[in-house]
């Protein structure tokens, strides 16, 4: 039997409770470091009723992650509401990142991610080399494309 690809989730809101497993991924740590974090009481959560597994809530483990000086983990953790935003057509970056999406789209950002951080380029190869830096998971945001056609191997035009 073939095996299933994974597809990605999409993510529509962040996450409000977190497994020890989920933190230790987030922190680069083993989760029995997260455990003793837990059991310490240093960092703060509850377990699951008749069972040993421990939760850990947003507003808690932000607290931890700023106690601690762990500010890599932190933007990982709020990355969920980083945009990426390209336009090659700026003529240059504004200083309010708002101002360089298009009124319809800031209008749903700001309804639906109040705080959201915008991050704006005007170079395609520095936007992907940002995103691919792994420091943040971008939701990426491509205005004005300037890719006139995508032309596939065998020549044939998928895209205009």
């Amino acid at each position: 039997m073939p095996k299933r690809s994974k597809k990605p989730r999409i993510k529509t809101r962040p996450r409000k409770v977190f497994t020890t497993g989920e933190v230790a991924e987030l922190c680069m740590v083993a989760p029995r470091t997260v455990t003793k974090w837990f059991d310490s009481g240093r960092l703060r959560g509850f377990r699951i009723p008749g069972s040993q597994d421990r939760r850990i809530p947003r507003e808690h483990l932000e607290r931890f992650l700023k106690e601690n000086d762990m500010d890599d983990c932190l933007r990982k953790l709020q990355s969920e509401k980083c945009f990426l935003v390209v336009d090659p057509y700026l003529e240059e970056i504004p200083a309010d990142p708002w101002t360089a999406l298009p009124e319809p789209l800031a209008e749903a950002l700001r309804e639906h991610v109040p705080d959201a951080q915008i991050t704006v380029f005007t170079d395609t190869f520095k936007a992907g080399m940002e995103a691919a830096s792994g420091k943040y998971g971008y939701w990426v945001i491509m205005l004005q494309s300037d890719l006139a056609s995508i032309t596939s191997d065998n020549g044939q035009v998928v895209y205009q």
